[in-house]
């Protein structure tokens, strides 16, 4: 049987305004999406255990 592994994974993520940073990382870190997500400038980064 194969054992599971939980790792931690650490995402940046950087580029130009309005290109989706937020939105992408929000939506593989806590599986949720908003039309509604405000912009941000420069860097977005968080965490998932996987």
């Amino acid at each position: 049987m194969a054992e599971k592994y939980q790792q931690l994974i650490k995402l940046i993520l950087v580029g130009d305004s309005g290109t989706g940073k937020s939105s992408l990382l929000h939506r593989f870190v806590e599986d949720t999406f908003s039309e509604q997500q405000a912009q941000t400038i420069g860097v977005e980064f968080g965490s998932k255990i996987v």
